[in-house]
């Protein structure tokens, strides 16, 4: 199962079981409040992630 861990909130663990999300929309569903400007269409990049591992899963 796809995980998401969010560094710079202590680690912050988030277990995914829906592969065909926006990352974006799977961190608010789980009730973190992640500053996005466009609507998550992913154009101003307010909402930019660094991506450590997991390509595969995207």
């Amino acid at each position: 199962m796809p995980q998401i861990v969010i560094e710079n909130l202590f680690n912050l663990r988030i277990n995914s079981i829906s592969i065909h999300r926006k990352v974006i929309e799977i961190i608010h569903e789980n009730g973190i409040d992640w500053m996005h400007a466009c609507g998550k269409k992913g154009r101003c990049t307010t909402c930019k992630i660094i991506l450590k591992s997991g390509e595969e899963n995207l």
